[in-house]
């Protein structure tokens, strides 16, 4: 799949191609999201910024791509929800309820499981399919092993600065999330904990080491048929 036979509600994702300091390639991609292995094979994440939007915006856009014809529709889709403190069976049910109808294999699969599809589908209940949390529980735990020291250093850094904000401030930055975009600052400086995430190295040098991470790697790599 790629910008020039995508299904027509992601097309607006794709970067165009074009010339570029002189050399035919690809400008930067509209959405940070879209990653490519070559120009007609790739990979398009959105972030929707909630349960109740992925709900909402994300089903809406799911059964629209799915309403595509057949040889332009993903050949795999996998739905990443936080479980927060409702837990994992009212996520899934949520999910099965309104994504059923476009990703029927979602009715088979249980939350980590990859159903062969077409397209393949499943459900991720961050963190780990079983307790509640969220995704920041998985990259925190990459964090430990892959940045450990400047993750120290960050959580240091944020616990002298929040006493100094105001109250706006700190409801708005949870001390973890804020130590983790300082992290990214390494890998991105000036730019999103999810430019640093596309960039950086992260999630890679976790993966063996534990076990936190590494099943949410084998579920995406299911997913994307990536190994």
């Amino acid at each position: 799949m790629g910008p020039l036979n995508a299904p027509v509600p992601l097309r607006p994702i794709f970067p165009v191609a074009g010339q570029s300091r002189g050399t035919g390639t690809w400008r930067k991609p509209r959405d940070p999201y879209c990653l490519a292995r070559d120009p007609d094979d790739w990979l398009a994440i959105r972030e929707l910024g909630g349960v109740e939007k992925l709900l909402g915006t994300g089903s809406s856009l799911v059964a629209a791509v799915m309403a595509s014809p057949p040889e332009v529709r993903p050949e795999g889709v996998g739905l990443v929800a936080d479980a927060d403190d409702v837990g994992v069976a009212p996520r899934v049910d949520a999910l099965r309820a309104r994504f059923g109808s476009s990703l029927p294999g979602l009715s088979a699969a249980s939350p980590g499981m990859v159903v062969p599809g077409p397209p393949r589908s499943g459900v991720w209940i961050a963190p780990d399919n079983a307790g509640c949390g969220s995704l920041l529980d998985v990259l925190e735990a990459a964090t430990v092993v892959a940045r450990p020291t400047l993750l120290a250093s960050a959580i240091a850094l944020v616990a002298r600065v929040a006493p100094l904000a105001d109250a706006a401030w700190r409801a708005k930055h949870e001390p973890r999330k804020a130590a983790l975009g300082i992290v990214g600052q390494a890998d991105d400086p000036g730019g999103p904990l999810a430019g640093a995430l596309r960039v950086g190295d992260w999630i890679g040098l976790a993966c063996a080491a534990d076990p936190k991470v590494m099943p949410f790697v084998d579920f995406l790599r299911a997913i994307t048929a990536c190994r």
